[in-house]
């Protein structure tokens, strides 16, 4: 299996507990991430030298993302992974 081009959604506490074991796998790479919060978006973007998004269909229209790590709060991970797996991508996500 080739690169896999991940996409984040969500960039709070569960990625960042995540986070080091996605840069471990040389498998893996960070390709884009989405959050609400401005100052995420750019940390991550700076950090990773890559793009942020606004709102999760901007990320999932990304023809370079694979898949998407899905990391928001657990009341929004059903809509969010029904939502990227119509856009086609795969889906990680952890719970519920």
């Amino acid at each position: 299996m080739g690169e896999v081009r991940l996409g984040i959604v969500g960039l709070g506490r569960g990625f960042m507990l995540t986070l080091p074991a996605l840069k471990a796998d040389p498998r893996i790479r960070l390709t884009a991430a989405f959050d609400l919060r401005a100052s995420a978006r750019e940390a991550f973007a700076l950090e990773f030298a890559t793009r942020s998004y606004s709102s999760l269909e901007s990320l999932l229209a990304a023809k370079d993302v694979d898949a998407v790590y899905i990391a928001t709060p657990h009341e929004f991970h059903a809509r969010q992974a029904i939502t990227a797996l119509d856009a086609s991508k795969h889906v990680l996500v952890e719970k519920p």
